[in-house]
């Protein structure tokens, strides 16, 4: 299954009733890859779905569409590792031709959520906050509201130009955060070293 066709299963009546678009969760996948700590598909599957106790949708397409969904994050994974200038994140498009990011960025604010200690520190540094508020500015809080309190003057100064750097800021989120996820992955593995000897 294509990306396209992907998003045409989505948007159908075939897809479980609550589940994330693409753009949305394309964002959603940037932040589980770019995030400082790695996620079980198991747990962060539901979430796409809308459904806490589904893992794939029933039928051939639901299995297809899981596939493309983990293809899209390997594809993710493999580019902000190795060739991060040819990563892109699929935003909507308006019909003049401009981006729209807005679902995108709720989807990379979903990821978050799911591990959102993991994150707090980083939410806290000043450089990796900045660059966070590239993408958070679009989002809102439970009421509707803007998440982040910022002046409404300078919001529409940064909205302005954040659509242009969320790529530059994803890649270094990713870099940003990637030790701690490196000493994650030692930490999980030192104790099935020692069951080994």
């Amino acid at each position: 299954m294509t990306l396209d066709e992907l998003d045409s299963w989505l948007s159908s009546d075939e897809a479980p009733e609550d589940s994330m678009m693409l753009s949305d969760l394309d964002g959603f996948l940037t932040a589980l890859v770019a995030g400082p700590a790695f996620i079980h598909p198991e747990i962060w599957l539901p979430s796409v779905w809308g459904n806490k106790h589904l893992i794939q949708p029933a039928g051939r397409n639901g299995e297809r569409a899981l596939q493309a969904i983990v293809a899209r994050y390997n594809a993710i994974s493999t580019m902000l590792g190795n060739t991060p200038d040819d990563w892109a994140p699929i935003f909507w498009q308006h019909p003049d031709g401009t981006a729209i990011p807005g679902d995108w960025a709720e989807g990379f604010l979903d990821a978050i959520k799911l591990s959102i200690e993991a994150w707090a520190p980083f939410l806290a540094h000043h450089d990796t906050a900045r660059h966070l508020s590239m993408i958070l500015v679009y989002c809102g809080d439970a009421n509707g509201d803007d998440l982040l309190p910022i002046e409404p003057a300078i919001r529409e100064q940064i909205l302005g130009t954040a659509c242009a750097l969320i790529p530059e800021s994803v890649i270094a989120i990713r870099t940003a955060c990637m030790p701690a996820r490196v000493a994650q992955a030692k930490a999980e593995a030192a104790p099935k070293r020692q069951n080994r000897r």
